[in-house]
């Protein structure tokens, strides 16, 4: 404790903190201060601690400022927030379930455990289960299917000394270990859900004629089909210039539905980072400002921004690569709280030399199956060689060295675009290029990350389309579970010649592969202008 601030007439104001369990407590004063304009709170002393599993909890003091009475009940400032946390030796037994907010796990009566998405699809199961198994989370927060002579069927594989799982509110089931770091993930989370359904949504930022901006969402029916956009938020003329702007989008706030965020970059050269949370409706809360920089210590042109959950807590965060003049490159994270604001950045990842932001394009997704998202690039060397690059996560939302996969020297950097989804449902993000060949037909290709730590080899061709059917400079694409069968599908408007705007959707169906695509909301021409759609992805469009 602070006896300076607190002198030395003590009080006793709670109990039941042991030191095996909060192994940091203190405090630092008032607490309920924010970034978003409360500067001072209550004047009323607050309380933290810092648990075993490395979780920051705060108690709000109760009382006047100069009599603290006791505190209120606990609320987490850092660590992981949402979700069921399933204990170990919690037991499941057949037939019994565990119901989240975005997904269901169940003990099948056939054995195997299955978790189902709030479109009630099954999105992920075990193997080899028989009639009568149960489900136990093991010491080391493994996840095991056993049968009555206790030998194990499935397992995680990938506890440590201690762990536990957590079915989070995204949707997602995720092995900890006892630093509460994320060692394996189910793969199940909707992308971008705005509305709650079960399947994703697109989000876009509109820049209007007479200068009001908004946002719109597009969401969709079961068969991924989109419907006609809900205005999700507006601002007047002149608050915003949409060149102005780097958008991105995510569950920063960890409560299972999507938000968006954007870096804006003044003319006098300041910059800030803001979040709009979802409200679960398709619409969003007014945005508020989490971080913020003076002119003259970064350069807004210098950023291209990625959303993913890199530490695996639950919500996601920010990764900027920055771009320096004279050749270096540096990644920054900037971890999300529990409010969907984020924290002041770290440099995640650097090197002096060795890489141009202009020949890279990026995706993020979790390659490797760890619980935690990982950075994917497609790089366009000089001598026409073209390669993907995986940054791997690490538990503090850093990045280890990059892993080198597929390469070609018979494609066009300039004709390859990168997206990410787990397209054919195996619990592992994929990478899909839409490539437009030299004699106008396109096609999907996607990639496998065929080893265990991310690496891209497996190339297989998902869809392709003759000669004239799309132009890749008409197309805005955005990947997502637009039907809510556990596979991603990719989702895309299209601006006609003739000033129309379409919605297109190519469902994933077994193995990935892409059927033709449906077709949906159309505007006609007048009413929608193409180049003042701005679409949000999770990371930079190619």
């Amino acid at each position: 404790m602070n006896f300076a601030t607190w002198g030395r007439n003590l009080l006793k104001v709670g109990s039941g903190f042991k030191a095996n369990t909060y192994p940091q407590i203190g405090t630092s004063g008032d607490l309920d201060g924010t970034r978003e304009g409360v500067i001072d709170g209550d004047k009323i002393m607050d309380l933290w601690a810092r648990k075993a599993d490395n979780t920051v909890l705060g108690w709000r003091g109760k009382g006047t400022a100069t009599n603290l009475t006791g505190f209120e009940a606990p609320f987490v400032i850092e660590g992981i927030n949402n979700g069921i946390r399933i204990e170990p030796q919690t037991v499941i037994k057949s037939g019994d379930s565990i119901v989240g907010q975005s997904s269901t796990l169940t003990m099948g009566t056939d054995g195997n455990l299955i978790i189902t998405n709030k479109t009630g699809a099954k999105v992920w199961n075990s193997i080899n289960g028989t009639a009568g198994a149960f489900a136990r989370v093991e010491q080391d927060g493994d996840i095991v299917v056993v049968n009555a002579q206790n030998q194990v069927l499935y397992t995680t594989n990938v506890g440590t000394k201690e762990g536990f799982a957590v079915l989070q509110d995204s949707g997602d089931l995720v092995v900890y270990n006892d630093k509460s770091q994320a060692l394996w993930s189910s793969g199940t989370s909707a992308r971008h859900d705005y509305n709650r359904d079960g399947r994703s949504d697109i989000a876009d930022w509109y820049d209007y004629g007479d200068g009001h901006d908004e946002l719109h969402t597009f969401t969709t029916d079961s068969a991924g089909a989109f419907k006609p956009p809900i205005h999700a938020w507006s601002s007047p003329a002149g608050n915003y210039w949409a060149e102005n702007m780097k958008r991105t989008t995510g569950d920063y706030n960890g409560d299972g539905v999507g938000d968006v965020a954007a870096f804006y970059g003044y003319e006098d050269g300041r910059m800030n980072l803001r979040t709009w949370t979802g409200k679960g409706d398709g619409t969003f809360n007014a945005p508020f400002v989490s971080w913020s920089i003076p002119a003259g210590y970064w350069n807004f042109d210098a950023i291209q921004v990625q959303s993913g959950d890199f530490n695996g807590d639950g919500r996601d965060d920010i990764a900027a690569w920055y771009a320096y003049g004279d050749g270096q490159d540096k990644l920054f994270t900037f971890t999300a709280n529990v409010k969907g604001g984020f924290n002041y950045p770290f440099s995640s990842f650097y090197r002096s030399d060795g890489w141009e932001v202009a020949r890279m394009k990026f995706a993020t997704g979790d390659f490797n199956r760890d619980g935690r998202t990982d950075i994917g690039a497609l790089y366009g060397y000089t001598n026409g060689e073209v390669k993907l690059v995986t940054f791997p996560a690490t538990p503090t939302g850093g990045f280890a060295d990059p892993i080198h996969g597929w390469s070609s020297t018979g494609w066009t950097f300039s004709q390859a675009s990168i997206h990410a989804g787990d397209f054919n449902n195996d619990g592992r993000d994929d990478i899909a290029s839409w490539y437009d060949y030299g004699d106008g037909h396109d096609a999907v290709i996607s990639f496998n990350p065929s080893g265990p730590n991310g690496e891209f080899g497996t190339r297989t061709q998902l869809w392709t389309g003759e000669a004239g059917r799309f132009w890749r400079q008409n197309m805005k694409i955005v990947t997502g579970d637009y039907n809510g069968d556990g596979r991603d599908d990719i989702g895309a408007m299209y601006g006609y010649e003739d000033g129309r705007v379409k919605m297109l959707t190519w469902p994933a169906g077994p193995g990935g592969l892409l059927s033709d695509p449906i077709h949906s909301w159309e505007a006609p021409a007048g009413s929608w202008t193409f180049s003042s759609v701005h679409m949000i992805e999770s990371y930079s469009p190619a």
